[in-house]
């Protein structure tokens, strides 16, 4: 509540204009000119030194009906205190300006034809340069007959400030679950209320509705903060009047508190301007456009330099403070447009689009340069969620959200749109640097109707999606799900870093008919899939299906007990992919229809601690995963990939394209089936470690694609081909150098022996696995050389033929590798346990 100094309750002229004032009760005031010499061309000038009504008291002007603006300042410097009735005749705008500001009470009426202009401005400008000033009155007032062009606004303006009891509306607007879906009607518009079309606008250093209301049927409800500067009036006179604040330096707040209300429903077409500093907006307080004829309403715009803040409800909990559009006719609903560099929702508050009609939904456009944030339910009333929603309840689609900001912050409330009715469901775009999503929020599209879902993107350097909402249990999560016949929309997610942690989810699912979207995530360094629900097994997931829930959600949502829609397809493109500790990426489908494929493209995949790549049906077509896998595919600690099938459905198939491919700690890759027919695995790759092709699952690492009752899958398993003789070191030619020769007693034939056990000092070659280093140890025995005898040795004189290096290889019937050269018949020497002689002899042995 602002505090203002005592002010009198009379209209009184200063004397600077001929003026007129007449009152018999000091309670209603009757304004005239004295010879129409205020009067210039259809503009009216008064000068008042005091302006104040009081309650039950009123201010006719008793104007000619063809004057077109009747302007009036007020001087004196005291606050202006209106608490009854304002009257003119004719179609004329009327403004006032008075710069110690102003107050209108509960009881202030306005009944004039025209616009109405309020305002604590010190000048009003026109356009061929002349300033009626309210601070300026020692120089004769110079009149203009040109149209005002601006409010010149002085440096620290003083406050409007309307008062009242708040809106009131009827019991089917009010429900304690919080969920609203009925048109939202106002049964009292006790106020400043303007005549249909005109504009009404409250400008001020400060800007405060505590419980007032501001009516412009059909017509520009504007309210501004400014503290110095020129607003600029448009279009005056006409329909597309409004307010610019181009010129403006510094801007001052704006409160809207205690259900006040701004309205500019209408059948015609109505927007709202909201222009300050710091907006705040609260205690069930709302700014309206209900589009209820043939035109569709225009906007709900609001503008601050510094925050927006839309907090909370009234007292009962049941009415939200708000920024709301609707349309009932066929026009369409408004658009919502908010530029702010922070903007915060919390506890139940709402930005929100509705369409009861075959008009279309309006859209939200919300640019927060720095922050947007939503959290925390009503703590009046816990069932009314914090929300930015589009939503369509007949053939009329629902409006698109679009957000930019630097940083999104989610904490257990929702972006979303949806369709109940026949019209589709808008898409939702968001473009940040950094998404956070805890404790259960979501981003989402869906559809509860005939209407197809809308689609979902969005765009993020930094994606993080954490944790539930312990008291409803619903994950942290980017959403298009169909609940209905409409097919749920697709899911686009590009950012550089996706985290999805502890039970978290990036999710296109159908719980009905309508089959689900694609997801799709292109992230540029990594994604990481990790955790369940802390106390649960269920899993962070990336995810494309058809579920089955349970029975009470099925009868709350008139859901069929088994899904016949399709799961979509699921894309993934990244460099890295983790999937850690229970988590899961898959397709899924526990109903009738297809299971969809999951393509992976990526330089690794790292799946550990029960981490899951699935694709799975329960009756339908078993879905595909194809990985194309650059580097290498690691399965760790009873980690899995499979595409099996329950029922009577088939196995899916599973392709993998990977250089290296290992199964650790039994994982196991599988295609299983129960009744239907396994399905088939083919992998491509240069190095497969740690997995074995078995019939049925182990406690080792399997591959297997089976069928308990149907024909079993195939398993292919593609090494590339390898030269068998990539494994041989060529040799030289000639292995004796005669130089190196260390003696030469003995000739070729003599008995000498050389024996290689292993490849001895052959190099190795990089490409056949690492053995044991060979040693060389002489066996003979040399004790006997002591002994003092004659032995007598002959020695052949056939000369043996030369040993040559081997030069090529066969194989013999027996599938022995033989090695062969252009020399033949080499004789074998005598055993190594024999004496030395000068025979020469080469063995090798592998």
């Amino acid at each position: 509540m602002l505090q203002h100094p005592a002010y009198a309750q009379q209209v009184v002229e200063d004397g600077t204009l001929p003026t007129r004032v007449k009152t018999t009760d000091n309670l209603n005031f009757t304004i005239d000119s004295i010879n129409n010499q205020n009067r210039l061309g259809g503009n009216l000038f008064h000068s008042f030194k005091e302006f104040s009504i009081p309650t039950g008291g009123s201010a006719f002007f008793n104007n000619s009906t063809d004057v077109v603006n009747i302007i009036n300042r007020v001087t004196g410097g005291s606050i202006s205190s209106v608490d009854g009735l304002i009257k003119a005749n004719g179609n004329a705008n009327l403004f006032l300006i008075n710069p110690a500001g102003i107050v209108f009470g509960k009881n202030t009426r306005l009944d004039i034809g025209g616009s109405f202009f309020g305002s604590t401005a010190e000048s009003i400008k026109f356009s061929d340069d002349v300033e009626f000033s309210a601070i300026d009155i020692a120089k004769p007032a110079l009149l203009s007959i040109n149209l005002p062009l601006g409010l010149q606004m002085g440096i620290n303006s003083k406050t409007i400030e309307v008062k009242g009891d708040g809106y009131t509306t009827t019991s089917e607007n009010i429900n304690n679950d919080g969920d609203v879906f009925v048109p939202f009607i106002v049964t009292n518009l006790n106020g400043l209320r303007v005549k249909s079309g005109n504009t009404l606008a409250l400008i001020g250093g400060e800007v405060s509705l505590n419980g007032g209301i501001v009516v412009a049927d059909s017509g520009r409800v504007e309210l501004g903060g400014v503290n110095q500067g020129l607003v600029n009036i448009t279009n005056l006179n006409t329909k597309s009047s409004f307010l610019d604040y181009k010129d403006v330096e510094n801007f001052g707040d704006l409160t809207l508190s205690s259900l006040a209300l701004a309205d500019a429903s209408g059948v015609g077409s109505g927007s709202i301007q909201l222009q300050g500093k710091n907006i705040s907006i609260k205690d069930g307080s709302r700014a309206f456009v209900q589009s209820q004829g043939l035109e569709s309403g225009e906007k709900i715009k609001v503008n601050a330099t510094q925050s927006i803040e839309i907090v909370g409800t009234d007292l009962s909990g049941n009415l939200d403070s708000s920024l709301l559009t609707e349309t009932i006719g066929t026009g369409n609903a408004a658009e919502i447009a908010i530029s702010t560099p922070s903007l915060l929702l919390s506890e139940g508050a709402r930005i929100i689009t509705h369409t009861f009609s075959p008009g279309r939904g309006g859209n939200i456009n919300i640019n927060a340069s720095e922050v947007l944030q939503i959290s925390d339910l009503s703590s009046i009333n816990p069932s009314n969620e914090t929300e930015i929603s589009t939503l369509s309840f007949n053939s009329g689609s629902a409006g698109e959200i679009n957000i930019a900001t630097q940083n999104l912050l989610i904490l257990g409330q929702e972006v979303s749109s949806a369709t109940f009715g026949i019209g589709n469901g808008g898409d939702v775009s968001v473009s940040t640097e950094k998404l956070t999503i805890f404790n259960g929020g979501v981003i989402a599209s869906a559809t509860l109707g005939i209407g197809n879902g809308g689609d979902v993107e969005v765009n993020a350097k930094s994606i993080n999606l954490q944790g539930i909402n312990n008291d409803n249990f619903t994950p942290s999560t980017l959403s298009a799900s169909s609940l209905a016949i409409g097919n749920a929309g697709n899911l686009t997610v590009n950012t550089e870093r996706l985290i999805v942690k502890n039970g978290g989810r990036v999710d296109s699912s159908t719980l009905a008919v309508g089959n689900s979207g694609s997801v799709t995530v292109n992230a540029t360094d990594f994604i990481e899939v990790t955790g369940t629900v802390r106390g649960s097994v269920n899993p962070s997931l990336i995810v494309s299906s058809a579920n089955i829930v349970d029975e009470s959600l099925q009868q709350l949502l008139r859901l069929p007990a088994i899904p016949s829609g399709n799961s979509g397809n699921v894309d993934i493109n990244t460099p890295v992919l983790k999937v850690n500790n229970g988590a899961e990426v898959t397709v899924r489908n526990d109903g009738a229809g297809k299971g969809g494929i999951l393509n992976i493209n990526t330089n690794s995949i790292l799946l550990n601690s029960n981490g899951k790549i699935t694709a799975s049906t329960q009756s339908g077509e078993g879905g595909n995963i194809d990985l194309d896998v650059k580097d290498g595919l690691i399965l760790r600690n009873q980690s899995l990939i499979s595409a099996e099938a329950g029922g009577t459905g088939n196995g899916g198939n599973i392709n993998i394209n990977s250089s290296v491919i290992a199964g650790l700690e039994n994982s196991d890759i599988v295609a299983n089936a129960i009744k239907g027919n396994g399905g088939n695995i083919k992998l491509n790759t240069s190095g497969l470690f740690g997995l074995e092709f078995r019939d049925k699952l182990t406690i080792e690492s399997d591959i297997t694609a089976s069928s308990q009752f149907g024909v079993n899958g195939t398993v292919e398993i593609n090494n590339p081909a390898i030269d068998p003789s990539s494994s041989f070191v060529k040799l030289p030619t000639d292995v004796i150098d005669s130089s190196q020769e260390v003696a030469s007693g003995c000739s070729v034939n003599q008995g000498n022996s050389f024996t290689v056990i292993g490849k001895g000092g052959l190099a190795a070659n990089p490409q056949e696995a690492i053995v044991d280093v060979n040693f060389w140890k002489d066996l003979r025995d040399f004790s006997t050389t002591n002994i003092a005898k004659k032995t007598s040795m002959q020695v052949k004189n056939d000369s043996p033929k030369a040993i040559v290096e081997a030069t090529g290889w066969v194989i013999d019937k027996q599938g022995n590798v033989e090695f062969v050269a252009q020399s033949s018949n080499v004789n074998a020497g005598d055993s190594w346990h024999k004496a030395s002689n000068c025979k020469g002899e080469f063995t090798s042995k592998k």
